[in-house]
């Protein structure tokens, strides 16, 4: 086999890989489009959050123990891959992205089994300590992940062409009703995590960090980031307290 037939052969490997990567970004600005403003400013909120929680203390060592160590490396994994999971469900790959969700899910789980002293080494975090009422986002983030769940790849998959035949498509495809809902849970584990990150500074530094937040307006800036995420329909009205 000649270096010109190899390097043929090898042409259609990049061709594959343009034609995806072409289709993702058409699937980019199609999310654009139908993302709530609420929803996007919320993400921006949150990361500016975590960001100020990152910042406040950087360098200075807090007060540790193997408690805060557990919890300080769950959130640190958590934000690692904070923008991971938001490319997948821009681009279209929402089972992908829905296996991602279901991990950060397990993370926020996990910290809320050491906060009760029932975590397990080495066993799957319980749901039922996850926050009230959102085991059933795991259950459909399962659902979409699996790939025992035909119907949900099918669904996935295929792509109606010339508006006659279905057609697995080897490239991924826009579902509006996906991107929206996987979307909203991204930004509700992100809440939720904030959240416990927001506990373990006080952890870390004491209660007085709380002042110090303050007085950057933290506080300020969760309030506008609850409201967007009660207006986005992220959060339950009905919990508007919690």
């Amino acid at each position: 086999m000649t270096d010109k037939e190899i390097l043929e052969f090898e042409k259609r490997g990049y061709e594959l890989e343009h034609r995806i990567s072409h289709q993702q970004e058409f699937i980019r600005k199609k999310t654009s489009g139908i993302l709530d403003s609420n929803l996007v400013n919320s993400r921006i909120f949150l990361a500016s959050l975590f960001f100020d929680l990152m910042k406040i203390r950087e360098g200075v060592a807090g007060e540790s123990d193997e408690f805060i160590s557990n919890i300080l490396n769950l959130i640190t994994t958590y934000i690692q891959g904070f923008g991971i999971t938001e490319n997948l469900i821009y681009e279209g790959q929402y089972s992908k992205a829905a296996s991602m969700l279901k991990q950060e899910f397990e993370i926020l789980t996990r910290i809320k089994e050491h906060r009760k002293e029932c975590a397990k080494e080495g066993k799957t975090p319980n749901v039922k300590h996850a926050p009230k009422g959102s085991q059933r986002i795991y259950g459909k983030l399962n659902d979409i992940s699996h790939p025992s769940n035909t119907d949900i790849i099918s669904e996935l998959l295929y792509k109606n062409f010339d508006g006659q035949t279905n057609k697995v498509s080897p490239v991924p495809i826009f579902n509006e009703e996906y991107a929206i809902n996987l979307y909203k849970t991204h930004l509700f584990v992100g809440y939720e995590v904030l959240k416990e990150n927001t506990e373990l500074i006080a952890n870390l530094y004491g209660i007085d960090i709380l002042d110090e937040l303050e007085d950057n307006n933290f506080f300020e800036f969760f309030k506008l980031l609850r409201q967007s995420l009660l207006q986005g329909k992220v959060l339950d009205e009905k919990n508007k307290n919690a």
